[in-house]
């Protein structure tokens, strides 16, 4: 029985391919450009970027909702409608995912600066 174990080069190039692949899916996975499109009345308010941490802050013309940016994800800290279906949507933090409350008419909606839209439907 022959067996052949992996020489030092071999097993360094594997490692060297195993850290760039996970280099790059940490990279794809930053909030590096991502940020939170806070609009009232379809109109917009604030952008926020995703990247820095904020605890309970709130945007002019939002009147009594506040928002907490934690750990990449931004999320309705509290907010005094009725309700409340913008809390309970919990925290958001991937491109295109939305809080809505309709009493205040106000949206959060995340984006991403990098990525290249080539067509937007509806």
């Amino acid at each position: 029985m022959n067996t052949r174990f992996l020489k030092l080069s071999e097993a360094l190039i594997i490692i060297i391919v195993i850290l760039l692949c996970l280099l790059i899916i940490f990279l794809r996975n930053g909030n590096n450009g991502k940020s939170a499109i806070i609009s009232i009345n379809g109109k917009t308010a604030a952008v926020i970027p995703l990247s820095k941490e904020s605890e309970h802050f709130s945007v002019k013309g939002a009147d009594n909702i506040f928002f907490t940016v934690h750990n990449g994800c931004i999320y309705v800290d509290s907010s005094d409608c009725t309700d409340k279906i913008c809390m309970k949507t919990g925290k958001i933090n991937k491109c295109g995912e939305s809080i809505i409350c309709l009493p205040k008419k106000v949206s959060v909606t995340i984006s991403d600066s990098t990525e290249n839209t080539d067509v937007i439907v509806g």
